[in-house]
């Protein structure tokens, strides 16, 4: 992780997304306005896992 966009760059979250629709799973977006950039103090993600 770093503070600048390099790239190259992948989304970490939209990553994540990514694998688990494909694996089955569902995503679920909360608030969108309360979504932040990674490095921001407030911002969060939250993840239930279940196998």
């Amino acid at each position: 992780m770093h503070k600048d966009y390099q790239r190259g760059d992948d989304d970490l979250i939209n990553l994540a997304a990514i694998k688990t629709l494909a694996q089955g799973g569902k995503v679920y977006v909360s608030s969108y306005n309360g979504l932040s950039e990674a490095g921001d103090d407030n911002g969060s993600v939250k993840a239930l896992f279940r196998y």
